[in-house]
C-alpha cells in the first residue's frame, strides 16, 4: 500500500523534537498514519496494531480489543470522535468504548483499505484496491471501473474538497466525484500524473495537491505547477 512509513515518531513542537519508539510503548517503528481525537489525543495506525498516545502514555488496541486486522494503513476522526482505522482486511471504528467491523460484502468493495476520508455531510470514503465505497453510516455505495470513470481501480488515497467534490488518486491518475459525475484528470503536463498517485492533500486555500512517482502537482482549480 501506499502512505507514511516512519521508524518511530518525532513531534516537533516548533523548538525539540520528541521520539516515541518500541521503547516508549509503540507497537513498531513502522507507522503508517497519524491522527488527533477531540481530546488531543494521538493515534498512530501501525503494521502492528493501532496506538494512542494520551498525557499518561502509549495504549497499543490490537484484534485481541476488538480491531479487525492487525495491518493498519489509515486512521482518521469524525465529528463525533469516532475513530475509524482502514486495515489490510476491512475497516474498525471504535467511539472509544466499543468496537464495530466492516466488511466485504456486502458493504465495503474490498477489504484491503489503503485511505478513508470524510465529506462535510459525514458520508465515509474508503479508498480500496478494487474501487472505491461511499458509507452513509447505514447504505453503502460502491464505484469501480463498471460504474464509474474509474479505469483504474486501485485506489491509493482519497480527499475531499470544500465544495464536497471527491478527489482520488489512483494507480493510473487522478479522478474527480462531484457526487453525479465522474472526471477523470488527464489535462496535465509533462505526464507527471499518469503513473500512481501517492497521495492527495487538499490545503486551505483549495489547492489540490498530488504526490506522484515523479514529483508533486499542484492544482488551484485553473493552473497547474510542477515540482521536482
Amino acid at each position: 500500500w501506499v502512505g507514511v512509513w516512519l521508524v518511530g515518531v518525532s513531534h516537533f513542537n516548533g523548538t525539540t523534537f520528541t521520539d516515541y519508539t518500541i521503547a516508549d510503548g509503540l507497537p513498531t517503528n513502522g507507522v503508517n498514519s497519524i491522527a488527533f481525537d477531540a481530546m488531543g489525543n494521538t493515534w498512530f495506525a501501525t503494521p502492528l496494531g493501532v496506538a494512542k498516545l494520551d498525557g499518561s502514555g502509549i495504549t497499543v488496541y490490537n484484534t485481541s480489543n476488538g480491531l479487525v486486522h492487525e495491518t493498519v494503513k489509515t486512521v482518521v476522526i469524525d465529528s463525533q470522535n469516532n475513530k475509524w482505522f482502514g486495515t489490510a482486511n476491512g475497516s474498525s471504528k471504535f467511539d472509544g468504548t466499543q468496537w464495530v467491523t466492516y466488511l466485504a460484502p456486502p458493504g465495503l468493495i474490498d477489504n484491503n483499505i489503503t485511505d478513508i476520508a470524510i465529506d462535510g455531510n459525514g458520508n465515509k470514503w474508503f479508498g480500496t484496491y478494487s474501487g472505491i465505497s461511499k458509507f452513509n453510516g447505514s447504505v453503502w455505495v460502491n464505484y469501480n471501473a463498471t460504474n464509474s470513470a474509474l479505469n483504474s481501480q486501485f485506489v491509493t488515497s482519497v480527499a475531499i474538497d470544500d465544495s464536497n467534490n471527491v478527489w482520488c488518486g489512483t494507480g493510473g491518475g487522478v479522478f474527480k466525484f462531484n457526487g453525479s459525475v465522474w472526471t477523470q484528470i488527464n489535462s496535465i503536463p509533462f505526464g507527471l500524473l499518469t503513473g500512481v498517485i501517492r497521495d492527495v492533500y487538499i490545503d486551505e486555500d483549495g489547492n489540490k495537491w498530488f504526490a506522484t512517482d515523479n514529483g508533486v502537482i499542484k492544482f488551484d482549480d485553473t493552473n497547474w505547477s510542477n515540482y521536482t
